[in-house]
């Protein structure tokens, strides 16, 4: 692709309509609309009504041009719109002409495209278009037309920013590693670090996947094995279709149901139980493990979490809440039939556990509470309206920037080029959302998504 060249496509939609649009764009794209108008006032047209002429038969057609001058058009460049009939086979031929002329036919996307290499649009704001152009509900119309203005990659530069400053830090102690001069503690890589990943974890929390139906709120049971989760899934949803075992690890897949909430209808899901160092007595833990990583990174998109814990293992609340770190979730502490719903408060408070729900989803105490406080917690992530809508290759970035920055903060490497390493991954994943690091082959998967004429 020869972004040097002049382009030239039909931008109108295919179909009948009065006006049809040919749109150029390129050095060239002024001096060749200029040779196909008939008897021109000057050599430099303006903006107006004229007649042009089409070769080969010269049929004369009356047209209005619009001339926009670089650098201040979509592409950066100068580029000429041509309004006529909306007849298809007359587009078809104003489009040959000026490709007679010495225009070429534009690819895929290649107007949005040389938008974004000549910095007119960064790679997330380009994305965009295409986002506002497939937009089918008023949601990713918002999302789309946010993402245009610069919001969604405001907010990614911040973390880049904040990752380029920490890596340069981080490689400068390398660079005087020798010298025992230690540039950033520790400490200080690690706090720094979890402030980035709070950040990659609120923008990933309020985004949404494009192509998921996004039309229900979504609530997600979440939580360790045996904890109560399928019970309190079938205690909210009668004919719930959870299975219930006091064998830890009954549940093996995402189990969804409808929870009508007064005029609130929400989607529920059962998902797998985090295993903690109990082997199943049919499965490796491993695997069981695995299933329950993919499951729950693949409801990224839900409104609320529900956190529950068993009463008698409140020391493992804390683990959990690193695996929805920057999510909407609800500590909810189940099984309180056994010790009493007063002790359980106390061991709780004594826990430092605040602001949660006690239940018992085997008696049904608390479930009223519990569902109170659903729809309070659905209702104001709903009325937030600050969701973008994520293309698939956007959410995968920054999922793999969330799981390497969350490992690198768990793990004790003693090596400080490791870190560097994968701050550094991180940095590279990041910076591909807004297209700062980026390779021709991802940018041409991207635009050819793009119809010609945009």
């Amino acid at each position: 692709m020869n972004l040097t060249d002049t382009i030239a496509a039909i931008s109108s939609p295919v179909g009948q309509g009065m006006k049809g649009i040919v749109r150029l764009s390129g050095s060239r794209a002024i001096t060749i609309v200029a040779g196909l108008i008939v008897n021109p006032k000057s050599e430099s047209p303006k903006t107006g009504q004229v007649a042009i002429v089409i070769p080969p038969d010269n049929v004369i057609v009356k047209a209005d041009i619009l001339i926009s001058r670089a650098p201040h058009t979509y592409t950066c460049e100068d580029m000429v719109e041509i309004h006529t009939f909306g007849s298809r086979p007359l587009l078809n031929m104003v489009l040959e002409a000026v490709v007679f002329c010495g225009a070429r036919l534009a690819e895929p996307g290649e107007f949005t495209m040389r938008a974004f290499l000549n910095g007119r649009v960064d790679l997330a704001q380009a994305e965009a278009v295409m986002e506002v152009i497939n937009s089918s509900s008023e949601s990713q119309l918002h999302s789309g037309m946010r993402k245009l203005k610069g919001e969604f990659s405001n907010e990614i530069k911040i973390v880049e920013g904040e990752l380029i400053n920490l890596c340069a830090d981080v490689e400068a102690s390398i660079d005087f590693i020798e010298e025992d001069i230690s540039i950033v503690s520790k400490s200080d890589i690690v706090r720094r670090s979890k402030s980035i990943l709070g950040r990659l974890s609120s923008i990933l929390y309020k985004s949404r996947l494009q192509n998921v139906e996004q039309e229900l709120p979504t609530v997600l049971l979440f939580g360790p094995t045996n904890s109560g989760k399928s019970t309190i899934f079938n205690r909210l949803i009668p004919d719930g279709d959870a299975i219930t075992s006091e064998v830890a690890g009954t549940t093996r897949d995402i189990i969804s149901g409808l929870l009508q909430i007064d005029d609130l209808c929400i989607r529920l899901l059962d998902s797998v139980g985090i295993l903690g160092t109990q082997i199943l007595p049919y499965a490796p833990q491993l695997v069981l493990n695995r299933e329950a990583v993919a499951i729950t990174r693949s409801v990224l998109d839900t409104d609320v979490i529900l956190l529950i814990v068993d009463v008698c293992e409140l020391g493992n609340w804390r683990k959990l809440i690193d695996e929805i770190s920057g999510r909407n979730y609800i500590v909810v502490i189940n099984k309180i039939d056994k010790i009493g719903s007063d002790m359980a408060r106390k061991m709780a408070e004594e826990d430092n556990l605040a602001d949660c729900i006690f239940i018992s989803a085997l008696k049904g105490d608390g479930i009223n509470c519990l569902k109170e406080r659903v729809r309070d917690a659905v209702s104001l992530h709903r009325d937030i309206g600050s969701h973008f809508t994520l293309s698939s290759r956007q959410h995968t970035n920054l999922t793999k920037a969330v799981a390497i920055l969350r490992q690198m903060v768990n793990s004790n490497y003693d090596s400080i080029e490791f870190i560097a390493f994968d701050l550094r991954c991180c940095l590279d994943l990041v910076g591909g959302i807004t297209g700062r690091i980026m390779t021709d082959d991802i940018l041409s998967r991207i635009f050819e998504r793009f119809c010609i004429g945009k």
